[in-house]
């Protein structure tokens, strides 16, 4: 009688595992696994979970979605467009990436002469291929809104006579606006004024061999901006695109030696203009970032893959110093945001260039490219940045989105779709909306969550450029919570939860 009790208890228990291990295999069957076809190097992966016997670091992620900190800005996920003068990108592409903002800019645009549409460069005189407005419509037509860069310089060369020219007035600028409305139906809402003014006498030396001083690029600034406003008040203007960090506190004019901080001295003229004539003529304080890891006028990469990882730091970290070039670091955005503060409150802040270096012929690392590119991106949302513009969308080059032609790393061919592509794709598309608590107690871990239409996303970055790491994630009782996840080093890992569904995408390139 005792041994058939016994085997009864067996037989129970035998049934009651096998229907725990069906009711697993019912609820494994509700997470989707969605298939990327055109992202062949982010994988779908069913929820998974890693014994605690396994040797990797381990970390802790903690999300808590009834803590929300503020919208996201849709534009930071904005590029830049430098190859249209030639050709557009491919529609499918820059649907994909769900780029928001484009802007068409950089040194080029300060040699064009808004009414014959011509490029005035050192080597001679360069039509276009497209008209601005054709490529305006293009990327409109796309859902993106264009940044239309004004030429402030103002004068070029004839290529034969070498006669000094006069382009680009501050009514030629309106004209120019007004073309693009009237001729193919594209209302210019963002111009920002010229490009990296203060080193025009190393840029465009030809031209403008002295340093531009805080008096002549604030002149020539409000000569524009009040042009621009009469035409339309709306258009959003952004200025002074100063090129690195060194140049948000000072000029190489020996003009400006007692004129403090260039950022603080060009936000209060415009604060005082507003003040005195009731219009607001500065409505986004933008400006470039490009840090470097290599010796100056070199080639040679002399920062290890781990320290141009951390350099994410410098855009939020006020004690941060880079270890190549200090000048390109520590805070960048909350010391921005004081001088707003402080000087011309309600302004609105965009790094309207970055990338890592500036020269697009420097070989870093695709990959890590890509890893610092998804981090930034997510300080962006974090910090409460209002615009931003990746340098830039397609080119020949290393840093852009998309190549042209293919491109083979790790043994693997990614065809035009370069490694940055997939994480900006990953942030734009995933970190959207409301900006969820989310915290990581490794700070290789990065960890990013938004609410978006009654999803719950969270991105976790491995920023470790050798070490895989395993994680809980306690979320408040997600269905994410309280299980083990591995994260290989150098990955992007997005969490997709939306009631009783969890859609897992791993984006890794390494072997």
């Amino acid at each position: 009688m005792k041994s058939r009790k016994s085997f009864i208890k067996v037989l129970i228990t035998i049934i009651a595992l096998c229907l725990m291990v069906a009711a697993g295999g019912m609820i494994y069957l509700n997470y989707t696994i969605k298939k990327f076809n055109e992202l062949p190097y982010i994988k779908s992966i069913p929820i998974s979970s890693l014994s605690e016997r396994d040797n990797h670091l381990k970390s802790t992620i903690r999300v808590d979605p009834s803590v929300i900190l503020h919208e996201i800005s849709p534009f930071i996920y904005g590029s830049s467009w430098a190859n249209w003068i030639d050709v557009l990108p491919p529609k499918a592409e820059i649907k994909m990436l769900n780029t928001s903002i484009v802007r068409f800019g950089g040194n080029d645009f300060s040699r064009f002469d808004p009414v014959t549409e011509t490029f005035y460069k050192q080597e001679g005189k360069q039509q276009l291929k497209h008209p601005i407005g054709e490529a305006a419509a293009w990327f409109s037509s796309n859902g993106s809104q264009v940044i239309l860069q004004i030429n402030m310089l103002g004068i070029a060369k004839d290529p034969v006579t070498k006669e000094q020219l006069s382009i680009s007035s501050p009514q030629d600028a309106t004209g120019f606006i007004e073309n693009i409305k009237r001729e193919h139906g594209v209302d210019i809402k963002y111009v920002n004024l010229d490009n990296e003014p203060f080193i025009w006498s190393d840029t465009h030396r030809d031209l403008h061999p002295a340093p531009t001083s805080y008096a002549e690029y604030s002149n020539k600034f409000i000569a524009y901006a009040k042009a621009i406003k009469e035409y339309d008040k709306d258009i959003m203007i952004m200025g002074p695109e100063n090129c690195n960090p060194y140049f948000y506190y000072r000029s190489n004019s020996s003009e400006d030696k007692e004129n403090g901080v260039w950022i603080e001295y060009f936000l209060k003229i415009c604060r005082d203009y507003e003040k005195n004539n009731n219009v607001r003529l500065l409505d986004i304080l933008s400006v470039h970032r490009y840090p470097i890891f290599r010796k100056a006028n070199g080639t040679e990469v002399i920062a290890s893959d781990q320290q141009i990882l951390n350099s994410a730091k410098d855009w939020w970290d006020e004690t941060y110093i880079d270890p190549i070039d200090p000048y390109y670091g520590s805070g960048i955005i909350p010391k921005l945001r004081r001088m707003i503060d402080e000087n011309y409150p309600n302004t609105k802040l965009a790094i309207t260039e970055y990338n890592l270096d500036y020269d697009s012929n420097i070989k870093y690392d695709p990959v890590i490219r890509a890893v610092w590119l998804a981090d930034t991106l997510g300080i962006f949302a974090q910090t409460g940045v209002d615009y931003a513009n990746y340098w830039n969308l397609q080119e020949s080059g290393e840093q852009g989105l998309i190549s042209n032609g293919q491109l083979t790393i790790n043994k693997e061919t990614y065809g035009e779709k370069r490694p940055s592509f997939y994480s900006f794709y990953l942030m734009s598309n995933f970190l959207r909306g409301s900006l969820i608590k989310a915290e990581s107690n490794n700070e290789n871990i990065k960890v990013y969550s938004a609410l978006d239409q009654g999803k719950v996303n969270i991105i976790v970055i491995n920023s470790d450029a050798q070490n895989d790491y395993q994680s809980n994630i306690l979320a408040n009782g997600l269905l994410v919570d309280g299980k083990i996840y591995l994260f290989k080093s150098r990955s992007i890992t997005v969490f997709e939860v939306k009631n009783e569904q969890v859609n897992i995408y791993s984006c890794e390139f390494s072997d």
